[in-house]
Formats: structure tokens, sequence, C-alpha cells
């Protein structure tokens, strides 16, 4: 069953990237994120005493829009149990290894990534080496000795909700399979563990590679010709014309040109409603010209960043800047019946790049009544 959600995974993986090609570019950028939490090793005992400590340090190079890699290096604390005498024993390991990260964009829920890795365990200390077993020696058949080596693979999900541009809380659930000697017993079947992790991210932004400078080009000026004079002779002056003046037409007064203002796009904040002083002065020039032309009106639309934020706080984010630039309209004397709006929630269609301040925005229309 794990090889085939690995395949499912992979191919998933391979269609978002062809997607990704015919997509606006993605400019590379590292992050970097520490977790800790809990993880419980399948076993025969109590689940809750079952379940310990986990730690992880990650590194992840997100290379296009729906993928990415990243580095991994954590330990935590696993336990066995052994049933006749209801003892329970531990065991720590250091594990480094490296997953694939996939961001599907088509996904319902924003912020969402799956992931599959490979990885090493560094067994540091086992207390199964204390248990006594002289009831049925050959009980641990896998017993081992610190330091020892196992090879480990896992497959999971997560969630990334951003604080801010940069900064991100994650939680994450991972299943992880193990061989069978890591709780040193052998019985023919692979171990398994369940793990729920909670960290904070921090992304460095895109990493622009250097471009090799251009050479400019500088026009050369054109070659001087010598200026050679011509001596000419006088032509006879000729004979005088009588003159006839021609009637004094006078010009018909020029009509100027209607000017009508071009639409004002308003840029807000991260998770911010409050309208800057710099754009007051554009909503004010809006609200002459529907002073001086009543036929007209204006439409108002409003918007928050999809990559951050769920659906129903863009939502309720673009309802509140839609209310701060119909107050500032009121405020500059425009009335509400000449007024129109729309909360367009979360979007992405003003990305340009890593731009994602171009979908923080509000945008006023002037529109003529038909």
């Amino acid at each position: 069953m794990p090889k085939r959600l690995f395949s499912l995974f992979v191919l998933l993986s391979m269609f978002e990237l062809a997607q990704a090609q015919t997509a606006p570019s993605h400019e590379p950028y590292w992050s970097v994120e520490y977790q800790m939490g809990l993880i419980n090793v399948n076993g025969e005992g109590n689940f809750f005493r079952m379940t310990s400590p986990s730690f992880s340090f990650n590194a992840e190079y997100r290379f296009s829009e729906p993928l990415g890699v990243r580095a991994v290096l954590g330990g935590f604390q696993g336990k066995g149990y052994v049933i006749r005498l209801n003892e329970y024993y531990r065991y720590h390991y250091i594990r480094g290894g490296a997953d694939v990260m996939w961001y599907p964009s088509s996904f319902p829920v924003n912020n969402m990534y799956f992931f599959a890795g490979l990885g090493l365990m560094v067994g540091t200390s086992n207390g199964a080496q204390n248990v006594d077993v002289s009831f049925k020696p050959d009980y641990f058949e896998g017993l081992w000795s610190a330091p020892k080596v196992f090879v480990t693979g896992r497959i999971g999900a997560g969630y990334a909700y951003p604080l801010t541009d940069k900064i991100a809380v994650t939680g994450e659930a991972a299943f992880s399979l193990y061989p069978d000697s890591v709780n040193s017993k052998m019985g023919g079947n692979m171990d398994c563990s369940l793990s729920l992790m909670a960290g904070i991210k921090y992304s460095f932004g895109p990493c622009r590679k250097k471009q090799k400078p251009q050479p400019v080009y500088v026009p050369q000026p054109a070659p001087v010709q010598p200026v050679i004079a011509v001596v000419e002779e006088p032509a006879p002056e000729p004979a005088p014309v009588e003159v006839v003046p021609e009637p004094v037409v006078e010009p018909e007064p020029a009509v100027e040109e209607e000017v009508i203002p071009e639409s004002v796009r308003i840029y807000f904040t991260s998770d911010s409603a409050v309208i800057k002083d710099e754009y007051k002065s554009s909503l004010a020039t809006l609200a002459q010209f529907l002073a001086t032309h009543p036929d007209w009106y204006v439409f108002v639309e409003a918007y928050g960043d999809s990559k951050f934020g769920s659906a129903a706080h863009n939502q309720e984010l673009s309802e509140r800047r839609v209310a701060s630039a119909v107050k500032q309209l009121k405020a500059a004397g425009v009335p509400k019946s000449r007024i129109q709006t729309v909360a367009g929630g979360g979007t992405n269609k003003f990305t340009v790049g890593k731009n994602v301040k171009k979908n923080r925005l509000v945008i006023c229309h002037l529109l003529q009544n038909n």
C-alpha cells in the first residue's frame, strides 16, 4: 500500500510540474523551518505510553510553483513493549533525510502540501539491552548496540498558515516505515509510526540569479562632409506684382476635449484595509468628476491575495477594503446611490512573478449609465 501511495504522489507531482510550464514564471527560493511534536510507534503497548517527543530542522528549496525538495535533520524517542513482563523500553534516533515537496495548485484548500521521502536513522541508545528476557533468550532476535543505522521512508501532508509574506506556522502529519529490527524484535513485518508536528517556517523569498552585463551600444557620429560654398550670380529683380489681399477669416474657437480620469488602483499592506494618504487625492479627483457629470457612477472592486490565508478570510478582508473605499468616496462628496461595489475575495490574477502585493488592492472605475 505505501508503495502505491508513493507512486501516486510521483505521478501527481509530474502532472503539476507540466502545468507549471504554462503558468507565470516562478523564481526559486529557500526557506528554513523548525518543528516539534509527538511520534507514536506502532506496538502492543498502551497508545499514549508508546507516544514520545520528536523534533526536526528543515531546509527547503522551492524550485518551481508546485515542487520543491527538503533536507531534514531531527531526532525522536521510540518505545517498545515486552508483553510477558509488561515492561516498556526506549530507544533514541537521530534522523536525516530528504523529502520531495508537492504544492498542488488545484487543491481546494489553499497552502496545503504533500511530501514523500527517504532517510537514514542512526540509533544512539537502545533500552532493550537492559530488559531481562531470560525466560526467552531469543526474544530480541534483532538486538543492536549503538551506533546502528537503518533506512526509513515516509509520506505525509501538511498545512502552512501565513502570518506575514515570509513567516508561516506549519502543521503536518507523516506515516513512516522502518525495518523490523528497529525495536530489536524480528516479527517478520516492517514497523511503522505516525508523527504529528508543528513548527515555524521562514522564507527568504526569490533567489534572483546574477545576469551577465549586456554590452552597451554607443552610436558613432556620422562623418562630417566638407561644405563647398558656391557663389551664384544674383538673379534679376522681378517686376513688381500687385498683391490683392485675401479676405480675413476669423478662426473658430477650439473645442476642448473632455478628460475622463483614469481608474484608481489602491494597494494595501498585508491583512489591512486602511487606505494610505497617497491614494486619497486620486479618489478626490474621481469625486470632482462625478460632481459635474450626473450620468456617471463609480464601480469599486476589492480583492485579497489567495496565496495567503483561507478563502473565508480573504472574502472578509475584501469586504472591509470595499467599505474603506466607499467611506473615503462618500467623505469626498460622492452619494452612496452612485457607488456600486463587489468584494472579489482572494485572487492571483494581478500577480507578476512573486509580487503577491499586486493582489491586495481596490480598483475604482468610472462608468457611464446607459
